[in-house]
């Protein structure tokens, strides 16, 4: 699949920085929380969470691209949007055997972004917005009895 984008969404560390890491605690959490947030609000994934494409650790890998995808931040000092779709892209195929072709690699990889921009500029409407929209949905499943679908386990009935 070939990937064209206007524009990449590239970001790079201002010198002295090594990394595009926010110097700003308050920043970087908002950056980690709104992160997690637009994974955990990833239609195909969370399909395949609920399915159990990924074994029955699916929860987890789900958790674990959240903390790779915060980790390019941390380790380099330049992302783009390529990098962080190709980093979504893979960990669909190799983590949960999804060959991602509806583009919302890309979209997600735009709002990461998008939501690393604002925080940089300690601007966190969206990613609380994300937040309590998440807390509402955990609610509703947990009010109206809706769980986590566990694959079934062999000689487990």
């Amino acid at each position: 699949m070939e990937l064209v984008l206007e524009d990449p969404g590239y970001l790079c560390a201002a010198e002295p920085r090594k990394t595009l890491e926010l110097a700003d605690e308050k920043a970087q959490a908002n950056f980690e929380l709104g992160v997690a947030m637009l994974v955990h609000g990833w239609q195909i994934l969370t399909t395949a969470v609920d399915n159990g494409w990924g074994g029955p650790e699916s929860a987890e890998k789900r958790d674990w691209i959240s903390a790779v995808v915060i980790d390019l931040f941390k380790q380099n000092k330049e992302v783009d949007i390529i990098l962080i779709h190709e980093t979504l892209f893979n960990a669909m195929e190799d983590e949960f055997d999804v060959l991602v072709e509806d583009q919302s690699t890309v979209h997600i990889a735009t709002a990461v972004v998008q939501v690393y921009q604002e925080c940089l500029a300690g601007k966190y409407d969206r990613v609380q917005t994300m937040y309590q929209k998440y807390l509402q949905k955990q609610e509703y499943r947990k009010t109206h009895g809706i769980e986590k679908v566990e694959p079934a386990t062999p000689g487990g009935g």
